[in-house]
């Protein structure tokens, strides 16, 4: 007779490889299938097609220690904070092999190791193995090192990583700032969206009304092609930037054209004017592309020796990047349409195509180039401005399953696995984002490279760095392809390797860190985000103690704290109900309207019981614009060091920028910022927010 719950074999199997049989969600217990244990388990390279598979991958999996010749990764940490155990990296090899260790830094220099420690020995089926161990000093400088052991068959590496034992922390100081959509605030000037220009506007307004930082929305590649992808948190690279974003008229070679045709590219088409309804990416690319590729094509000299610099310095994950891009351009996306030979960047044929469509190639290299000293120049006039942090990035959890990165990195994904979220109280039908996890494995077998690659890029123009969903630093819910989110399961990442890269990468770039830790988070990812100087989020709509709204006075010391998120109802949609329509209308809701409503008035009966108790708002204020600046009036009572403005509650807009569990029944990341009116929606600029009364009202909530 099988056991209750499937496979013995298969769930031990998967406990030793870091898949949950089980799982805590909403306060009950969820046992995914079996079939989904297989599928995962497979993706991580354990065969268990029956259990007896099952049982020799469990076997291959106990005897790693003694057949991995090296531990991939060690982490050293730095300075008063870090664990005094001393780090130490096992080795194993043939009994008979004195084997060969080389510890090269960063630089180019070699450091002394110790004698190894050698400890016990087993026999194999392929013969006798010994193991030991070798110590690190825990003086090596910071920076990702390389320790290689040679012992006469090919060579194995140990990344390792020495980081400080925290990253940059918040300070005393508690500082308040613009939690903003880029795309949705636009200038008079913008062409369709909102650009980086716009931002280094916002940046410099904001500061001279006592702000130190603007969360924006990822600025992430997406793939040049239209359709254009509209959600910021599904791009075709995280590694490099949109260019949709770029203002063109800021691009040098743009002041050598004629007066008349620069006249002509300002001329926007419809659709492209800042009082535009909705955001309209398809026209944005097109026309923005034809101006950059003519810009392009005046270059000079001293242009094109910054680009090959600039191509050398970022080297082969851009020049994958851009050939990714400009075969996107010829053949469109999904990669797995493009003629077979095309879909591997490793074949002969993609290093063919790159030679005959150079021009194309360089073209999408420049445009990396032109991000980066835009955004750079937006986090320049930030801080002149005065902001104390300046702009913040937010890291989207993942990728599209079709584009540049997992294109550019092979085998380094499950391809049959999308990433989501169980059911919850908000989405109560869980959540699949359709992007692929990284497999841990192979993050660790590459040193984490890619996890490198995307921080420095996340943080080369910024102070502050938010990570959507840290939970992922330590498990992903994997959901197989074709499943429903319900019959999805956690697997296991090495949370401390990644938090290792994490506080390296924010110390060379003098930037603070904050992850998203709302949801079913594990006490695990807590207290290492305390350990390792990482601030947490803190939303007013989920702060609760024992079931009771929590008072000021208890919130985190160390968060940024909001009144919401990007998926969450604005506050002027959650007080006037319109939320709930919406979610009503677009089929979202799993429960009668009228219990929803009555759980609504409910959420809101306490909501004020708490801001009066707080002197936020008087006995008898039923006024939505009133409420919303007594959540905001909270918050800055809270002893939290960061809190964050939506821009939107600000000007009292009630529609959210995106909904989870819609595509195309709601318009997701095209709304630009607007406020209502008899006659429709009347959108908004960066001069109208400068002349904002209601804006000016929010500020002075929070600036006191």
């Amino acid at each position: 007779m099988p056991p209750p719950h499937g496979s013995t074999a298969l769930r031990r199997l998967a406990r030793a490889a870091g898949v949950a049989d089980a799982y805590s969600a909403s306060g009950a217990t969820h046992r995914p299938p079996d079939s989904t244990l297989r599928a995962a388990l497979t993706e991580l390279g354990h065969p268990c097609a029956d259990d007896e598979a099952a049982m020799r991958s469990l076997r291959a999996l106990r005897r790693r220690p003694w057949t991995r010749p090296i531990d991939p990764v060690a982490v050293v940490w730095r300075g008063a904070a870090a664990s005094g155990r001393g780090t130490h990296v096992t080795i194993s090899c043939a009994a008979d092999v004195r084997p060969r260790l080389r510890l090269t830094l960063e630089d180019g220099s070699v450091a002394r190791l110790p004698a190894v420690s050698w400890g016990g020995r087993v026999d194999l089926p392929g013969g006798a193995r010994r193991r030991g161990t070798v110590a690190l000093a825990a003086d090596l400088p910071l920076g990702y090192h390389r320790l290689t052991l040679d012992d006469d068959r090919p060579a194995a590496t140990c990344t390792v990583v020495v980081a400080p034992a925290h990253a940059p922390l918040l300070g005393d100081a508690r500082r308040w700032g613009w939690m903003l959509q880029l795309y949705a605030v636009r200038s008079p000037a913008s062409w369709g969206q909102g650009e980086f220009r716009d931002l280094a506007a916002v940046t410099e307004w904001g500061a001279r009304h006592g702000a130190d930082f603007a969360l924006i929305n990822p600025v992430h590649a997406c793939a040049p092609v239209t359709p254009v992808q509209p959600s910021p948190y599904s791009p075709t690279s995280r590694r490099f930037f949109n260019p949709c974003y770029l203002h063109v008229p800021d691009v040098e070679e743009f002041s050598a054209l004629a007066p008349d045709e620069q006249e002509r590219w300002r001329t926007l088409p419809h659709g492209l004017s800042p009082d535009s309804e909705r955001i309209d990416r398809d026209a944005v690319w097109r026309v923005k592309r034809a101006a950059l590729w003519r810009l392009f094509g005046l270059s000079g000299a001293p242009r094109r020796a910054q680009l090959a610099e600039f191509r050398d310095e970022r080297g082969a994950a851009l020049q994958r990047f851009a050939v990714f891009c400009a075969i996107a351009e010829h053949h469109g996306v999904p990669f797995e349409r493009w003629p077979e030979p095309l879909r591997d960047p490793r074949h002969h044929a993609v290093d063919r195509w790159a030679r005959d469509h150079e021009d194309v190639v360089a073209f999408h290299a420049w445009l990396q180039l032109l991000c980066t000293r835009q955004l750079r120049a937006a986090q320049e006039r930030a801080t002149t401005a005065g902001m104390a942090v300046g702009i913040i990035h937010d890291l989207a959890v993942g990728v599209d399953p079709g584009g540049a990165d997992v294109w550019s990195l092979p085998g380094e994904f499950a391809r049959a696995m999308g990433v989501g979220a169980p059911p919850d109280a908000f989405n109560q039908h869980g959540q699949n984002w359709a992007q692929p996890p990284p497999l841990p494995d192979v993050m660790r077998a590459r040193g984490y490279r890619t996890l490198r690659e995307t921080l420095a890029a996340a943080l080369t123009a910024g102070g502050g760095l938010r990570i959507d969903h840290i939970l992922g630093l330590s498990r992903r819910f994997w959901i197989p392809d074709g499943a429903s989110p319900s019959e999805g399961t956690y697997v296991r990442y090495p949370a401390e390797e990644q938090f290792a890269v994490v506080t390296l990468e924010a110390h060379r770039a003098d930037a603070i860190v904050i992850g998203e830790d709302l949801g079913t988070v594990d006490d695990r990812i807590r207290r290492l985000m305390r350990r390792r100087g990482v601030a947490g989020s803190a939303v007013l709509y989920f702060e609760v103690d024992e079931g009771r709204r929590r008072p000021a006075s208890r919130y985190p010391r160390d968060a940024l704290a909001s009144v919401t998120t990007h998926d969450l109802p604005t506050a002027t949609g959650w007080w006037d109900g319109s939320a709930l329509v919406l979610r009503e209308e677009l089929g979202l809701l799993v429960e009668p309207r009228a219990v929803a409503e009555r759980k609504l008035v409910d959420e809101h009966d306490s909501l004020l019981e708490l801001l009066r108790a707080h002197d936020c708002l008087g006995a008898d204020d039923g006024d939505v614009r009133r409420r919303v600046l007594a959540m905001y009036r909270f918050l800055a009572s809270t002893p939290t060091r960061l809190v964050a403005v939506a821009l939107w509650d600000a000007v009292g807009d009630p529609r959210p920028p995106n909904v989870p569990g819609t595509v195309d029944s709601y318009p997701n990341w095209r709304l630009p910022l607007a406020v209502p009116t008899p006659g429709g929606w009347q959108p908004l600029t960066t001069t109208d927010l400068e002349a904002s009364a209601a804006v000016e009202a929010l500020v002075a909530v929070v600036d006191r």
